[in-house]
């Protein structure tokens, strides 16, 4: 869910920044133009401080922004995702070091008897 959230927006950016390249005459305007609009959009978001944080108008404009609404799902799907593979991974690490002794045990045992020494 994460990645198709991802590759939506950024999908959506990049026709953004297709549409914003068309009205520029070269490709240096086609960067900056990108950048001046990307640049505050990540930095007056979510993605490297809490909203709560923030001076009252920028945390209006923060979080009325769509980056911020991105980073904060994406952020959410990830932990409880993470949560979940941990669990999944601690029982499947578990499993196989409990099968990887039994059969390493019986390995053991039974190589003293045919003879491998």
């Amino acid at each position: 869910m994460v990645i198709v959230l991802a590759l939506l927006f950024t999908l959506a950016i990049s026709w953004l920044s297709a549409i914003l390249g068309l009205f520029v005459k070269s490709l240096e305007a086609a960067q900056w133009t990108g950048f001046v609009v990307i640049f505050p959009l990540t930095f007056a978001s979510s993605a490297f401080v809490p909203t709560d944080t923030m001076p009252k108008a920028l945390r209006f404009f923060a979080e009325n922004q769509s980056l911020t609404h991105v980073i904060n799902a994406m952020r959410a799907w990830l932990v409880v995702t993470i949560w979940k593979f941990d669990l999944v991974g601690v029982y499947l690490v578990h499993r196989y070091y409990c099968y990887s002794n039994a059969c390493c045990n019986v390995d053991i045992q039974t190589s003293g008897e045919l003879g491998y020494s």
